[in-house]
């Protein structure tokens, strides 16, 4: 790990500081509490960082940070930046409503995957404190075998991106296919306020002999009625409607 890379972790993502004697520190001022007080949070953060609990405004505990302590040693070990591309909020549906989380590739040390996937348990319980991580770490470090796991990792390179660039598309497509369908409940909305619209200009009409074919079209406004209720018929519907009308 270079100065680079540390301070821009320091002052770009906020959660690693130097202290004074250079040993580096987590923290996040933005979402930060007063101990005693309060079990909440506010929603101040960078999302990529923060746990579903202080996303949703819910009460946290101290392992809040192990999840974004999480993040930081995957960043660390992959040298990328945490769901890249993605917007703040997308991430926030993600990791929340989808449970998604960062890609472990499939070459990652085995130690260090484990620990990832404790740290970002969607259970804060289950989580590790930090002295269980600190106990985790001194006995990784008397593992002779994990620096050479860890080279190998890191030249290996070119070939575990990929599975995070997958990952990363796949996100995309599932934030995309998101915004398809919410534009489709959109447009289906608009559709029902005009056929209620139209339901109740007629019902306005004096009281007469229906005319000519009126039963007709009633049918038609009745079937597309049902096409916007249960879109899973529609071009049967659509089709009916055609011959009514």
């Amino acid at each position: 790990m270079d100065m680079d890379h540390i301070m821009t972790w320091a002052t770009d993502v906020a959660k690693v500081v130097i202290a004074a004697d250079g040993v580096l520190k987590i923290c996040d001022f933005g979402a930060s509490r007063f101990h005693n007080h309060t079990t909440h949070m506010s929603l101040v953060g960078t999302f990529p960082w923060m746990a579903p609990e202080v996303i949703q405004s819910l009460p946290v505990s101290e392992t809040c940070d192990t999840y974004s302590y999480g993040v930081v040693l995957w960043e660390m070990l992959t040298r990328e930046v945490p769901f890249k591309g993605l917007e703040g909020l997308q991430v926030a549906w993600l990791v929340v409503e989808k449970n998604e989380r960062l890609t472990i590739p499939s070459s990652c040390p085995r130690s260090f995957a484990e620990l990832l996937h404790q740290c970002w348990e969607a259970d804060a319980k289950k989580r590790p404190s930090f002295k269980q991580i600190i106990s985790i770490l001194e006995s990784m470090s008397n593992d002779t075998n994990l620096p050479d796991q860890c080279n190998s990792f890191l030249h290996n390179k070119a070939e575990w991106r990929c599975e995070i660039e997958a990952t990363l598309e796949r996100l995309k497509k599932l934030e995309r296919d998101l915004s398809f369908k919410e534009q489709e409940l959109k447009e289906r909305e608009r559709r029902l306020k005009m056929w209620e619209q139209k339901l109740t200009e007629q019902s306005n009409t004096p009281v007469s002999a229906p005319p000519s074919g009126f039963l007709q079209y009633s049918e038609a406004w009745l079937s597309m009625a049902a096409w916007l209720i249960f879109p899973t018929s529609n071009s049967s519907l659509l089709r009916s409607l055609e011959l009514r009308v």
